[in-house]
C-alpha cells in the first residue's frame, strides 16, 4: 500500500516520475572450498523495483481477498461467482468453503489516507538482481482476510498491520512534542527515557 498525501515533503513516492522506488538487497555467497581454509565471503547486490503510479486515478478498483493458503495461480478468477461468502451470527464475521474447508474472515478497510494497490510485473527479470518494473493494475480501499476454520480478531496480523499507521503517527506525534519540550528546556535526555514516557502517555 502507498500512502496518498502529497503534501509530505519526504514522500516515498516519486511524483515527478510517478513511479515508487523500493531497494532490495540480494546477497550472495561465496562458497568456501574445502581443500582450502579461507573463510566465506558476501557480496551485496541491490536492484530496484520501480513501480508506475501515474494510472491511480483511472484505475479500477476490485474485490481483494487474502487467503491462509498458498494457491499455484497467479491472475484473475472467477472470484464473484464461486467465492460467496455468507454473514453469519456476528454481522462482521463471514463465512465461505474452500475446496471443502471451512474458512472464516472479516472486511478490513485501510487506513485513512492510504490506497491498497494490485500491481502487475510489466517485464519479468531473468534474475534477482535485476531491476524490475511494475505497474498498477487495479487499487482498493477494503479487503477481505480469512482465517482457516478460526473466528478473526483484532490479534490477528493483517489487523495490526492495518492500525499500524495510525498508532505509528500518534507515537511520532508525542515523540515529536517531548523532543521540542526537552529542547526549550535545555535537558539531556536519553531515547529510553522518551520510550518510558510515551507509554505512560499512552
Amino acid at each position: 500500500m502507498g500512502h496518498t498525501g502529497h503534501d509530505e515533503k519526504n514522500y516515498w513516492v516519486d511524483l515527478k516520475q510517478n513511479t515508487l522506488l523500493f531497494a532490495v538487497q540480494a546477497h550472495s555467497h561465496m562458497r568456501t572450498h574445502a581443500h582450502r581454509r579461507t573463510a566465506g565471503r558476501m557480496s551485496c547486490n541491490t536492484s530496484v523495483t520501480r513501480v508506475h503510479v501515474s494510472p491511480v486515478g483511472q484505475a479500477p478498483r476490485a474485490p481483494v481477498h487474502l487467503l491462509p493458503c498458498e494457491i499455484e495461480h497467479n491472475g484473475p478468477a472467477q472470484v464473484s461467482q464461486f467465492f460467496i461468502a455468507t454473514t453469519k451470527d456476528r454481522k462482521y464475521e463471514k463465512t465461505v468453503s474452500f475446496r471443502g474447508r471451512g474458512l472464516k474472515g472479516q472486511e478490513l478497510s485501510c487506513p485513512q489516507g492510504y490506497t491498497g494497490l494490485v500491481l502487475k510485473e510489466i517485464n519479468k527479470p531473468g534474475s534477482d538482481q535485476e531491476d524490475r518494473t511494475l505497474k498498477v493494475s487495479s487499487v482498493f480501499d477494503k479487503l477481505t482476510y480469512w482465517n482457516l476454520e478460526t473466528p478473526p480478531n483484532s490479534d490477528d496480523t493483517i489487523v495490526m498491520a492495518m492500525d499500524w499507521p495510525e498508532l505509528a503517527e500518534a507515537v511520532s506525534f508525542i515523540f515529536l512534542q517531548l523532543f521540542i519540550y526537552y529542547s526549550a528546556k535545555e535537558v539531556m535526555f536519553s531515547p529510553l527515557s522518551i520510550c518510558c514516557l510515551v507509554c505512560f502517555e499512552i
